[in-house]
């Protein structure tokens, strides 16, 4: 099943009409959606306040332009790492390709980033205890799942259907998976009947 779903994203992007360009523009307005009055570049120097060297991990990293940016303004100061299906144009310093569940994931890392690829990943509850697995102490994560596409009469979107929202849902509520704490927020739209929808999930991780 896993091949299968990655064969389908591997066709997708290998045709090269779909747009995977990502910026620290981009990430900074994704970043302040789900709330935060600081930019990215902000984050990355406190925790240098407190370490001379800081990791850094973008999962769907497209052309692996925001790693790109922020290696522009910190140079040898951050350690880039992009995982991705495809190599990304723009090299990080380190690249992890291949599917996000069978490839290993570097240890210690500083910061996870994820705002546009997870519902492309699927089981959201083996992701989210992988990515916090690869944090440092006092590392965090910011993630995003769409779950709905309304133009696609509202069930779900590519790998996340019911039973993964479900999931996530029950993360955001119980605020915990797995012995772990999960900080959180629902996003909810009306469909056109008027009824509210999840439509997104975005989570916070923190070790």
């Amino acid at each position: 099943m896993r091949k299968e779903i990655v064969k389908k994203y591997v066709d997708k992007y290998s045709l090269g009409v779909t747009d995977i360009e990502n910026s620290l523009i981009q990430y900074n307005s994704f970043f302040k959606n789900m709330g935060f009055n600081e930019t990215i570049e902000e984050l990355i120097e406190k925790r240098l306040e407190d370490k001379v060297f800081v990791r850094i991990m973008d999962i769907g990293c497209g052309n692996g332009g925001f790693l790109a940016d922020l290696k522009k303004k910190f140079d040898e100061q951050i350690h880039t790492i992009g995982v991705d299906l495809l190599a990304p144009e723009k090299h990080p310093d380190q690249s992890v390709l291949g599917d996000a569940f069978e490839t290993a994931f570097p240890k210690e890392i500083d910061f996870v980033f994820s705002f546009r690829t997870l519902h492309e990943i699927g089981e959201p509850e083996k992701i989210v205890e992988k990515i916090q697995n690869s944090l440092a102490v006092g590392g965090k994560a910011f993630l995003s799942f769409r779950t709905l596409d309304l133009y696609s009469g509202g069930k779900g979107i590519a790998e996340i259907q019911a039973k993964e929202v479900k999931q996530l849902q029950q993360m955001v509520r119980q605020r915990k998976l797995k012995g772990f704490s999960v900080n959180g927020f629902e996003v909810s739209v009306k469909d056109e009947k008027g009824k509210n929808q999840t439509a997104g999930v975005n989570l916070f991780l923190e070790k």
